[in-house]
């Protein structure tokens, strides 16, 4: 009797990396308004490769605090940010990113909740599906009114 050998994949690697900075920039999100953006990232990405060693799948995860900061008034808001996502291989196009989620500090104490929900591409980079609240616009709109208001 012969006994099938189970396919084995090869170890995920993971790789954590952290983007820290900030720039001044006029162009957005409220134009002509300087605006200086100071970010303290961490993402990590985690990648899964089928037995013969071929990459599979890319797993991210970023999370991190972005603030930005009205030159001219030095009115301020922290941004908590929190996103997953998935692309597949080989085209790293197809995929999804779900669990958008985030939400903006302002001085006075008010909140601005950004939850996009999922988004799924395919390989040609359309959306084939989406569900949640994800229209960016929303988002600036309420961002350059705290910063600006």
């Amino acid at each position: 009797m012969l006994a099938a050998t189970p396919a084995h994949a090869t170890t995920p690697t993971r790789t954590v990396f952290f983007n820290v900075g900030g720039f001044v920039s006029d162009q957005g999100p409220c134009p002509p308004t300087p605006i200086r953006t100071s970010f303290n990232e961490r993402f990590t990405d985690i990648i899964t490769y089928d037995r013969d060693g071929a990459p599979l799948v890319d797993n991210f995860h970023l999370l991190g605090v972005v603030t930005s900061t009205n030159v001219e008034t030095g009115t301020t808001v922290d941004i908590r940010e929190d996103v997953e996502g998935r692309f597949d291989f080989p085209d790293l196009i197809g995929g999804e990113v779900a669990g958008i989620n985030g939400s903006a500090r302002l001085d006075g104490g008010g909140i601005i909740n950004i939850q996009v929900g999922r988004l799924v591409f395919d390989a040609a980079g359309n959306v084939t599906f989406e569900a949640g609240m994800h229209d960016p616009s929303v988002y600036d709109a309420a961002l350059c009114e705290a910063l600006t208001g």
